[in-house]
């Protein structure tokens, strides 16, 4: 679901966990897993950000690959 309904579903198909980095050095970046689709990652291409199947290939590790930085 695209809306937050409250439900449980909603909640595991929001939640990510930090992965090592697909691309860059570990330790200066991580890559967001989806905790509920085993094997897709947060993408982003441009402005847009999607959950996309892992892919072998240079542009999708660093599209994958984000820096993760404290406030």
């Amino acid at each position: 679901s695209d809306t937050n309904d409250g439900s449980s579903q909603f909640k595991k198909d929001a939640t990510f966990h930090l992965d090592n980095p697909l691309a860059g050095v570990n330790g200066l970046a991580n890559s967001l897993a989806s905790h509920n689709y085993p094997g897709l990652f947060m993408l982003r291409s441009g402005t847009v950000v999607t959950l996309t199947q892992q892919a072998n290939s240079a542009a999708y590790n660093a599209g994958a690959t984000w820096l993760i930085s404290p406030r």
